[in-house]
């Protein structure tokens, strides 16, 4: 840029029948074309995914975000149709396994039969492939919210953030964790990144909501809050959230 050099180019003529493969192939090579330092400790790994897979995953995804009973249900659907189709769909697993955790944590299913399903999901996810942040990020969550053990969450969670810096998921994960330690800071900084990556992220503004409430940021949690309902209206406890502020 400073020269104003052309760098690199090419062109790609392959077939449909792997998209992530293409994509992959694409940034590996952009990548080694202008020498830079990839965030994270991993390469680019090509994703062998079918599509439809896929295409299940990003609506388990979508619907686990709304939160409500019914949608969570919704989410599950996707992601076990998801993994019909690839039974070794780590990601998939590692969503599945969040999904269980926050049926429990929302009083919508007992409690420790939906935390052994996530903490058995989490650990597939794993042993399908270590280096994936989204399995480190579900296993945190479930330290945290049913083991209560925030030195574990802690690892788990820096390992995920180690792994793909980039990660919405870890990120959330990681503002929820921080503000578990009272490290109110860290965590704003956390959800902030997470929000300028994915501005759609409900998740990611109540994570700045409640950091921002908690480090006695009353206006900037309202506005959070506020922004919270705009992207999903119907998300638990958000009103009731709303409510506290006016309280201050």
């Amino acid at each position: 840029v400073a020269t104003d050099s052309h760098l690199w180019s090419d062109s790609y003529d392959r077939q449909m029948e792997n998209i992530f493969a293409v994509q992959d192939d694409i940034a590996t090579s952009v990548a080694n074309a202008l020498k830079i330092t990839l965030e994270g400790t991993q390469a680019p790994k090509i994703q062998q995914r079918n599509p439809e897979a896929y295409n299940a995953y990003l609506q388990g995804r979508y619907f686990y975000d709304r939160r409500s009973k019914d949608v969570l249900e919704k989410a599950i659907g996707y992601y076990e149709q998801a993994l019909r189709i690839d039974p070794n769909y780590a990601r998939a697993w590692a969503g599945l396994s969040r999904v269980h955790a926050r049926q429990a944590d929302g009083g919508y299913v007992r409690v420790e039969e939906s935390y052994s399903k996530a903490k058995k999901e989490a650990q597939k996810a794993l042993d399908l492939d270590s280096n994936l942040a989204d399995a480190y990020a579900a296993i945190s969550w479930i330290k945290r919210n049913y083991d209560w053990d925030w030195t574990a969450a802690d690892v788990a969670s820096k390992r995920s953030l180690e792994l793909e810096p980039t990660s919405v998921d870890a990120l959330t994960n990681a503002a929820l964790l921080d503000l578990t330690l009272c490290r109110f800071d860290e965590g704003i900084a956390h959800s902030r990144r997470a929000i300028q990556l994915d501005p759609l992220s409900a998740t990611a503004y109540s994570r700045l909501a409640f950091l921002s409430y908690y480090a006695g940021r009353i206006s900037e949690s309202e506005a959070a809050f506020r922004k919270v309902l705009e992207l999903n209206p119907q998300r638990p406890a958000g009103r009731y959230l709303l409510g506290l502020i006016y309280l201050e």
